[in-house]
Parts: C-alpha cells; sequence; structure tokens
C-alpha cells in the first residue's frame, strides 16, 4: 500500500498515530486467533504486484483447520462519474504497505467485556493502508484508503471502531460507528455516546474487518459512484446461495442482501468432517454514513452490493456507495455468521467437537 502517514497528518487533527511495525510482517505465516475462528496475514515485499496482493489479503478458518480457507482479497476501488464512466483506480507511483500487527490492535473501548460469559475483551489486529491515483495522475492520491482487521478470541461490546490505529485518549475524530451515526443537528460529535448510540457485541470468533477511506481534497468527482472491490475465494465452502435462492449463474446485476457459504455433506479435510454444518453467513446492509465527525451523516439506503461471478467457486464482490466528497470519508458495516465443522480427535474415543465461528463482522469505510 501507499506511503499514507504523511499525507494522513493533516486531517487526523488529534489522533495519536502508532508507528507502522517494519516488514516483513508475520513472514512466518502465523494464524491469528484463539476462539472458533482463526484469520492469517502476511506482507513481505508489497514493491511487485504479487506481493502487494498479498499484502492485501487475508485467508480466513475454523480453528485448527488450516489447509482449505476462505480467501478475501482487496482490489482497487473505481470510481464511476454522472455519465457512467468507470475508472479504476491504480497505487500512487512508488507506494508501499503500512502494516501494523498485534494484540489489542486497534485501539478499542469495549463497553461490556463479558458478552461471551468471561470477563476480558481479546482480539489480534491487522492493520493495512494505502492510497489510490487516478490513472492520468499516477503520482498523486486520489483516495487513500485503510483497513482495519480484528480476530476475537473473547467478545466484547463497542460503539465504534478507531480510523486507523491510535491510542485510547478519548478523541473520536472520524472513528467509524459500528451502525447508525446520531443524525440529530447539534449532537456532540466529541462524546462517545452521543455520536454513536448503538452498541454492537463482537462476538468470540469474529473476524471484523473495516474500511477507512478518504477521498483527496483537491478531487472534485461531483455524482461520482465509488466502488470498493473484494475477490472472494471459497475454498471448502462450495454451496453459495445468494439472496436466500439465488446462486453465482443466476443472481445477475440484482442487489445482494445476503450470501450463504456451505461445505457440501461429507467433506473431510484433515481431521475434520461435515454433516450440513459447516457454512458462514454474510448479510449486506444498506447503511452508509458519510462525512467527518460532527457533520456525519447516515443514509438507509446509500449501498449497493452485487456480485459478478469468476467461476463456481470465486466471484467479486463489488460495494458501491456514493464519493463522500473532497476531504470526506464514508463508512460501511456487514455482518457474517457462522458456525464452524465437526472436528474429530482419532487418537481418542472420537469425541466430536463444534466449532461455532460466533460472528464475523467486516465494514467498509469509503
Amino acid at each position: 500500500m501507499l506511503c499514507l502517514l504523511p499525507a494522513l497528518l493533516p486531517w487526523l487533527g488529534m489522533a495519536n498515530i502508532l508507528e507502522f511495525d517494519t516488514l516483513p510482517s508475520n513472514s512466518e505465516g502465523a494464524w491469528f486467533g484463539t476462539g472458533p475462528l482463526q484469520a492469517k496475514y502476511e506482507c513481505s515485499d508489497p514493491s511487485t504486484s504479487a506481493g502487494k496482493e498479498k499484502c492485501l489479503t487475508v485467508l480466513l478458518a475454523p480453528q485448527g483447520l488450516t489447509t482449505e480457507y476462505l480467501t478475501l482479497v482487496y482490489e482497487a476501488p473505481s470510481l464511476t462519474t454522472a455519465d457512467g464512466t468507470k475508472t479504476t483506480l491504480v497505487p500512487v507511483d512508488d507506494s508501499t504497505v503500512k502494516v501494523k500487527v498485534g494484540e489489542k490492535i486497534p485501539s478499542m473501548s469495549p463497553v461490556d467485556e463479558s458478552i461471551d460469559g468471561v470477563e476480558g475483551a481479546e482480539w489480534d489486529g491487522i492493520l493495512i493502508a494505502t492510497d489510490f491515483a487516478m490513472p492520468s495522475a499516477t503520482s498523486k492520491s486520489a483516495i487513500e484508503m485503510m483497513l482495519s482487521q480484528l480476530i476475537v478470541s473473547n467478545g466484547f461490546s463497542a460503539r465504534m471502531i478507531p480510523m486507523f490505529n491510535y491510542a485510547n485518549d478519548g478523541v473520536v475524530d472520524d472513528d467509524g460507528c459500528l451502525g447508525p451515526v446520531n443524525n440529530t443537528p447539534g449532537f456532540n460529535a466529541d462524546t462517545a455516546e452521543e455520536k454513536c448510540p448503538g452498541v454492537k457485541d463482537l462476538t468470540s470468533g469474529m473476524y471484523k474487518y473495516t474500511f477507512f477511506a478518504y477521498q483527496a481534497s483537491d478531487l472534485d468527482c461531483y455524482g461520482c459512484v465509488l466502488t470498493f472491490r473484494n475477490r472472494i475465494d471459497v475454498g471448502v465452502f462450495t454451496m453459495i446461495t445468494i439472496n436466500k435462492d439465488q446462486s453465482l449463474d443466476t443472481i445477475g446485476t440484482t442487489p445482494v442482501t445476503n450470501i450463504h457459504f456451505g461445505a457440501p455433506d461429507g467433506t473431510v479435510v484433515e481431521n475434520v468432517s461435515n454433516e450440513t454444518l459447516m457454512y458462514m453467513d454474510i448479510d449486506l446492509p444498506s447503511l452508509v454514513t458519510i462525512g467527518r465527525k460532527d457533520s456525519q451523516v447516515s443514509y438507509p439506503n446509500g449501498a449497493t452490493v452485487t456480485v459478478t461471478k469468476i467461476s463456481d467457486t470465486s466471484f467479486y464482490l463489488d460495494f458501491a456507495v456514493m464519493a463522500p466528497g473532497p476531504n470526506q470519508m464514508a463508512f460501511y458495516d456487514p455482518d457474517v455468521t457462522g458456525q464452524g465443522p465437526r472436528i474429530e480427535n482419532a487418537e481418542s474415543s472420537g469425541d466430536v467437537a463444534l466449532a461455532n465461528f460466533g460472528m464475523l463482522s467486516f465494514g467498509l469505510l469509503f
């Protein structure tokens, strides 16, 4: 990703940015998370196209199952003008990836640390940052994108997630609410309870990722649509149902509200067998929040999500919102739930355990 920190400083205000890690990050390929779900992220050399794609990829798998996994790749965003002209953005010249990985990253302010019945919130986080340029001006950033990811080992509830990563110093400027922002005129944006009245449970086994994207102050694109794209490779979850009754072949351009991933009956991987038990569900709301601090507004029907089939086991997931405007941001927050497989211990008496993924939640902040 791009050299983002200098560009961020003018508009972060009081935010206390932590230093990024020196690459490579997690070159040993360790999996993060001790709960039902685990995630793996590696970033070594983003100077090549292949290396940069790896730095924009995360793997998700049930605990103990690491040979078959669902892969999320964060692709370049695009801008579509009012006349329908679509432009796919490109990395800024000589850009790199900024990464921060570790325990309790990003900094959060839990409301309740015992929602799973065990006191003490626990999570591991992966933060990455990049920016993208218009193809006609590849030396300057048009869209700055930050991605905050966490894998929850012991659940907690929270009102918001920090923009990138900074200390819990009470500053809520540009944080993303985990739900609708307070749209009441004159609300106090410096008070978390007023800015973000809703509280979301982040349960054990959740994978949460949140896009933060900022439109450059000199990018004039009135009426543009900003689209962020995920490429999903389903791995063992080859049974795909969209909107409850559609498939990759039949959904077409219909807006997507739900995607169900299932593993076929009898699937066996390592010591795992599936009996209609292993699945993931992505629920895709239309709510989007746009703006900066006390000017943020939530739009109940601000996002349109569509899929484009690549193969029987892979597809693009596109999130389209109105471009936030110069010096503005936008936020999007879907939810994912799931259940893991029956894990059989061949060395014991055949005991069977059911791994519950809990809730995976990912938010896109554009």
